[in-house]
């Protein structure tokens, strides 16, 4: 009798979508990421302007969550450069523009 074929291991796990996470306020970010991390990738930032170094260099973010008033570089300010972006694929990415009180 021969021994039996081995099966093939497959990878079933996929990459998980990633999201910038770009929150001044450490408790908010702490917040956020809990509720969002067992689904999501996570990047983070402090301000729109670390956001935008991040985004200039990573080429697989998929979606940008960003807050409205951060020192340096604003949501709003953030969100301008991105729709003005020269890279067609940062210019069309999803951002949501969210605030804390």
């Amino acid at each position: 009798m021969s021994a039996p074929l081995p099966t093939a291991e497959v990878n079933t796990t996929k990459a998980l979508p990633l999201i910038l996470l770009v929150e001044d306020s450490m408790t908010s970010m702490e917040l956020i990421s809990r509720d969002l991390r067992e689904h999501y990738s996570l990047l983070h930032a402090h301000d729109g302007e670390e956001a935008w170094q991040l985004l200039l260099r990573a080429s697989n973010v998929d979606l940008v969550v960003t807050d409205v008033q951060m020192p340096r570089v604003s949501g709003q300010e953030l969100l301008t450069r991105i729709r003005q972006s020269d890279n067609p694929k940062i210019r069309s990415l999803p951002v949501i523009v969210m605030t804390t009180a």
